[in-house]
């Protein structure tokens, strides 16, 4: 059983589709977070219904204090270094980030990775999700919930949500 440790973003989009249960059926295992993501998933900026829904889901969650992030670099947030470092404590955790330079700084050190993508393919792949519901789904979040893809990832995530 997988450890996830958690970045705020794929949380995000997830609680934006309603979809926070595929987390949970993809990943059953727990589910970290650093103090700072529970704070970035808790702003005032996120719409009632999203919060209603975080806020369930960080109840379910295992937070964290990382008092000194490791991994420092400019181009890293306090959150992106405070998942990286929770999640090299731990032994066999998915780091959970739709960030590039977190996914290959995670992947350097031995961790697997996935994001919002990951989730739904995973989901797709388990039967959890039809293909017309997947593939709504990553247009969804493209199209009103600013998921930025490249072309190139997008008709990847297509091709493999079709070949479940």
């Amino acid at each position: 059983m997988n450890i996830v440790v958690a970045d705020a973003a794929p949380i995000i989009f997830l609680a934006k589709l309603d979809q926070l249960a595929l987390l949970r059926a993809v990943f059953p295992g727990p589910t970290l977070l650093p103090e700072v993501v529970q704070q970035e998933l808790e702003q005032d900026t996120i719409p009632p219904e999203e919060q209603h829904r975080l806020r369930a889901f960080i109840g379910t969650c295992r937070v964290e204090p990382v008092p000194r992030p490791l991994f420092p670099s400019r181009a890293l947030s306090v959150a992106d270094r405070s998942v990286l470092t929770l999640a090299a404590k731990q032994k066999q955790a998915v780091v959970l980030s739709d960030d590039a330079l977190v996914r290959r700084i995670a992947q350097a050190e031995g961790l697997a990775v996935s994001g919002t993508l990951g989730i739904l393919i995973r989901a797709r792949r388990a039967g959890l999700l039809s293909h017309s519901k997947a593939v709504h789904y990553l247009n969804d979040l493209i199209a009103r919930h600013r998921f930025r893809i490249s072309v190139e990832l997008y008709q990847e995530a297509l091709r493999q949500l079709a070949s479940t």
